[in-house]
């Protein structure tokens, strides 16, 4: 499969000038002559081994790509305060802060869309083009230098602002590139270049270098190892050996330490913690089958979600892509500014919608399943930062407003004359069980003698004390603190939470565990479907952005719903694991029955919605993307509850089985479809009925007009000149040379007979440099078999025979799978849009066509003209508008009213072939294949472009047809 590439950048124009365009478009590689190939001999007097210099290859890509993760992470990470401290400075004001928060995420915006315009290879995530990369499709400028620092610039402006997006899919692109030309770089060296070249074809060292420098990018930007080295396994990497993936683990470990060292020198907090870091203990885990039932459920929904969210991202893309072949750019940068006033009026206007919420401990402990952040229990808890054990527990003097505290309680109550702390003084009564003198170590609930004797004391009838939360977690977003009994308490706006503060915080805010009312039910209702709509309207936008953040968000919203919906059905059905001392269980029934409410102490409202959302944020990653084992170790890794592996993975591949069921493949390989990515799926995608057929059926003689171009062959001696013609009459990769009898004698490649060409010599013996045992099958071999053969050896061109050995009437063929069907035998799809065609074409894209709207018949026969291959056209009415086919042949033609057919040499007297393109800008060696190939991407070759020249002037011709 030979098709453009949107993402492709242009090269260098001069070096392309008078060579065959068809050797430069992005094509697939053969992957097992590039493992097979051989370098060259270690230098003398090198004492070690190839295996080593591929180590310090390796560690060298970790050191480099974990720095590139760390300025993308510090950037967007300053960026994004910068952002909320201005939006912060104006508050409470709602419209002056969305007129300050839309400027400035309108200019962040705009520098990633400015690194876009640059080098569009730098749009969107980039993972499609990796792993088509890494799965043997040849991407040469995917990984220049300009393109890595567009990439890393775009990211930081893109995630600095408001938008959907996250840093975490392009830091595989950056990992990918940096990896490239670490290699390329030590290439420079000459010793090292003949070192390295020992493992294999520089190919394969290209390969290699990506795909470590891949799996250290998802390891610097998760700080997780194994799933960097799951996402190269699992995606990335159909033709690596096992062994290669100790290279990937031992480069993304490097990288890993990489990073700490960075965090030490820098922010002084070296020590390793996953980056989604949730709190663990006996409290924390769950082996109740509500749970797992619970999983399976928002496994279920999350995969439904996935494949309206794949089907809407496709959609819009096509979209995106139609406007490309329509010559629509401008509106691309109209599209990203709309984007960023949407992305910008949800983060600020949305939270103002909402109430504000006290910040109480009060809030955090209901129902809580006493699985609580360290931050937080010590606020709830006396003298303990956590509950790893299952002992009785203390709470803080304000969760009740009593305590039992034989060292200051008597001191209150002998200096109470100015506020009453005796307990009976305030209408409790103590059993008779418990003595006079004990009765004094019990007393109103305050936090320490000199708050008692400013009057800052706990009211136990309704108690309300302060929570004190981190403000760029928990924004307060203009809600002012208040007072009750002279205490202070704090508020907070939860949407805030949600949607005014950066992705990656958002994820943490969902995987809060053991305070289910932080984030109430009806602010996650009202965020999902907005932040879901944004999300997949932003992904593909003409700015560097990730996908895998705002999954976590959109699966981590579906499971905390769940997970508090069932909090509110079975919150009776669980005991608490930690019971409270005998103290303080002898002043709760005192509370109890004085009528004061204290079912918030026993209820803990298992399962936690914190578990809940880290299971559906991997379902939904899993679902969407189709990445199952990467997203299960990831999730494992980041959030470091190895406790949870079962539960997530129950999620994840509940939600990978219901998008295998409705759409097949996940995300980020139907985004190949869009940017014409020849990669081969696992599966044939023929019908049954034609896998089982002998590959004899997909071969056909040209001269009958079937839909195959002509076999090309070459003898085993040729002439010059003939080698030449062929060359430069197709594109084909490699050519089979027979003998006089018609037996095969091997294949040669196309390199090697350019590469004889610039020798300079008159008559070439291509025996001598072919392959003399390439990959066969006969003609009665199944297409599912053959299929199976060409994609696991990683093969470029099948060559089929009879049973004799000889070639037969079509005995080579490179195996093509077509994304969908095209219609009647004998069409020939090419790219019309340089002739003018912009509507009418197959499935709206006329840069792959074999039809188009045609005004006159006059059109129809001019085109056909000035194809090479066209011989036959047909002219006829279409859902109501006039169009033009083309034809290799005549082959099943039956006569049609209305429509109108003739040759290639039916047209009117004195007409001409057409030159694609406007012909004014054709001039100095510049012509349409070296500046509009599609292979350039959305805006034909840079290099071509000056003040008087552009793509919208040159790509299409001044009259449309």
């Amino acid at each position: 499969m030979s098709i453009s590439l949107s993402e492709i950048n242009p090269g260098d124009v001069s070096a392309q000038r008078g060579r065959d365009t068809a050797s430069n478009r992005p094509e697939s590689v053969e992957l097992h002559d590039v493992w097979s190939s051989r370098g060259a001999e270690l230098p003398k007097g090198c004492c070690y081994s190839r295996s080593l210099w591929s180590w310090m290859l390796d560690l060298l890509i970790g050191v480099v790509v974990a720095v590139c993760a760390q300025a993308v992470h510090y950037g967007h990470e300053q960026l994004s305060a910068f952002r909320m401290y201005l939006v912060g400075l104006v508050l409470p004001g709602i419209f002056a802060a969305w007129i300050v928060n839309t400027l400035i995420t309108v200019l962040y915006v705009a520098g990633a869309h400015a690194c876009v315009l640059w080098q569009p290879s730098a749009v969107s995530g980039g993972i499609p083009g990796v792993i088509a990369f890494l799965n043997g499709v040849d991407l040469k400028n995917l990984f220049s230098e300009k393109i890595l620092v567009a990439k890393v610039l775009g990211v930081i402006c893109a995630c600095g602002s408001s938008l959907a997006v996250g840093p975490e899919g392009p830091m595989i692109h950056i990992g990918a590139a940096a990896g490239v030309l670490v290699l390329a770089q030590c290439r420079r060296i000459d010793w090292l270049r003949r070192v390295l070249q020992g493992s294999g074809g520089s190919r394969s060292l290209e390969l290699h270098a990506a795909a470590v420098g891949a799996g250290c990018g998802v390891t610097a930007a998760f700080w997780a190892p194994l799933a960097g080295t799951l996402f190269v396994v699992e995606e990335a990497a159909t033709y690596l050996s096992p062994r290669f993936f100790v290279h990937v683990f031992g480069a993304s470990c490097v990288s890993l330490g990489t990073v700490l060292l960075w965090q030490e020198l820098w922010k002084h907090t070296g020590q390793y913690s996953p980056l989604f870091q949730v709190f663990l203990g006996p409290n924390c885990s769950y082996s109740e089958f509500i749970y797992y039932v619970s999983c399976g459920v928002i496994g279920l929904i999350c995969g439904l979600l996935g494949c309206l969210f794949n089907r809407v991202v496709l959609e819009l893309n096509f979209l995106r892509q139609r406007w490309r072949t329509e010559g629509r750019r401008n509106i691309f940068t109209v599209e990203v500014v709309v984007i960023a006033i949407l992305s910008s009026s949800i983060g600020t206007l949305l939270p103002a919608m909402t109430t504000c919420r006290e910040s109480t401990i009060q809030r955090a402990f209901t129902n809580s399943n006493q699985c609580i952040a360290g931050e937080w229990a010590t606020q709830i808890f006396e003298g303990r930062e956590n509950l790893h054990e299952k002992v009785k527990m203390v709470p803080s003097a304000g969760l009740f407003g009593v305590q039992y505290n034989p060292d200051v309680c008597p001191k209150a109550i002998y200096n109470d004359s100015h506020m009453p702390c005796n307990l009976e003084k305030l209408g409790l009564k103590f059993p008779s069980s418990v003595p006079e003198q004990e009765r004094y170590f019990y007393c109103c609930g305050f936090d320490d003698l000199d708050s008692f004797h400013k009057g800052l004391v706990y009211n136990f009838t309704s108690p309300r004390a302060p929570l004190e939360l981190f403000e760029e977690f928990w924004p307060t977003y203009g809600c002012e603190t208040f007072s009750e009994s002279n205490i202070s308490i704090p508020r907070y706006r939860p949407m805030a939470a949600l949607a005014f503060v950066p992705g990656r915080i958002t994820v943490k805010n969902l995987f809060t565990r053991g305070s289910p009312n932080m984030i109430p039910t009806t602010s996650m209702l009202v965020f999902l479907p907005l932040y879901f709509v944004l999300a997949a309207i932003t992904s593909g936008a003409a700015v560097p952005s990730g996908l895998v953040v705002p999954m976590m968000i959109i699966g981590g919203c579906v499971g905390r719903l769940a997970g508090n919906l069932l909090t509110k059905l079975f919150r009776d059905a669980w005991t608490c694991p930690s019971d409270w001392t005998p103290e303080y269980s002898l002043l709760l029934k005192m509370l109890a029955q004085q009528g004061i409410n204290t079912s918030f102490s026993h209820a803990c409202g298992l399962p936690d919605p914190g578990s809940f959302a880290i299971v559906g944020a991997a379902a939904f990653m899993s679902a969407s993307g189709s990445i199952v084992l990467f997203v299960i170790a990831m999730m494992v890794e980041i959030t470091g509850d190895i406790a949870s592996v079962l539960p997530i993975a129950f999620g994840a591949l509940t939600g990978r089985f219901v998008v295998r069921s409705f759409i097949g493949h996940g995300l980020y390989h139907d985004l190949m479809q869009i940017t014409k990515l020849p990669f081969l799926s696992r599966e044939c995608p023929l019908h049954a009925e034609d896998r089982k057929a002998p590959v004899a059926a997909l071969l056909h003689d040209a001269g009958d007009g079937d839909n195959l171009s002509p076999l090309r062959y070459l003898n085993k001696v040729e002439s010059r000149d003939s080698v030449e013609e062929l060359l430069r009459s197709c594109s084909h990769n490699g050519f089979p040379i027979v003998s006089e009898r018609g037996q095969l004698v091997g294949l040669v490649r196309r390199r090697a007979l350019e590469t004889w060409l610039a020798e300079g010599q008159a008559q070439l013996r291509l025996d001598t440099v072919a392959d003399p045992a390439p990959y066969t099958v006969h003609r009665d071999f199944p297409v599912d078999r053959a299929y199976l053969l060409f994609r696991e050896l990683g093969l470029r061109q099948l060559i089929v025979v009879d049973y004799s050995g000889r070639r037969g009437r079509h005995a080579y063929f490179a195996l093509h799978v077509p994304v969908s069907p095209r219609g009647k035998t004998g069409q020939h799809a090419r790219n019309l849009q340089g002739f003018g065609a912009t509507v009418g074409c197959f499935q709206d894209d006329c840069q792959n066509t074999d039809k188009f709207v045609a005004s006159s018949l006059d059109s129809c026969t001019k085109v056909c003209q000035s194809l090479p291959e066209c011989e036959f056209w047909v002219w006829g009415q279409e859902e109501g508008e006039q169009k033009c086919w083309f034809r290799l042949g005549d082959d099943g033609r039956e006569a049609g009213e209305g429509w109108i057919s003739g040759g290639r040499a039916c047209h009117p007297p004195g007409q001409e072939a057409i030159v694609m393109g406007n012909v004014e800008c054709w001039i100095d060696g510049f012509n349409y294949d070296t500046c509009c190939d599609p292979k350039f991407g959305p805006s034909g070759n840079a290099q071509c472009w000056d003040g008087v020249f552009n793509y919208d002037r040159c790509c299409f011709p001044k009259d449309e047809l």
